[in-house]
């Protein structure tokens, strides 16, 4: 899998549209504490699983009634997916859709969800655990020594 873009829109510190191209290769992020580097990797999350840090689906930034909008593009084994899900309405209405190649393959929140873990062969436990790390995690990292 290779992201190949993020798009996003009143999604928490996020109000305003958001748009990353991600090229082939290393991509770094960085910003001062606060600034939402972390929330980039937490709306892939609740794009592909719809799922959130706090477990609580209501990501908007802005207040009741404005649409949340997170959208992932990647590459995986020849093929291009395209992953979108909105909160929408006073109630925040769950939706979500996923194409590949240009055609809509499945719909729906739950879904898009079996149709994700179909394509990338793990489930949100499994890419939440190869990609998340808490602070402690990563400070235990960095003291390794090479054998």
């Amino acid at each position: 899998m290779r992201l190949t873009r993020l798009s996003l829109r009143n999604y928490r510190v996020f109000e305003d549209q958001l748009d990353l191209e991600l090229p082939a290769g290393l991509v770094g992020i960085y910003g001062p504490n606060g600034a939402g580097k972390s929330y980039l990797v937490e709306a892939i999350r609740f794009c592909l699983w719809g799922k959130s840090r706090t477990g609580n689906l209501d990501v908007r930034t802005s207040g009741v009634g404005a649409d949340c909008v997170v959208e992932v593009e990647f590459e995986h084994e020849g093929h291009l997916y395209e992953i979108r899900r909105m909160l929408t309405g006073i109630n925040a209405t769950h939706k979500a859709s996923a194409m590949a190649n240009g055609a809509q393959l499945a719909e729906g929140p739950s879904d898009v969800g079996k149709y994700v873990q179909s394509i990338l062969g793990m489930d949100d436990a499994a890419f939440r655990a190869s990609v998340f790390a808490e602070q402690k995690q990563l400070a235990a990292f960095s003291a390794e020594t090479p054998e």
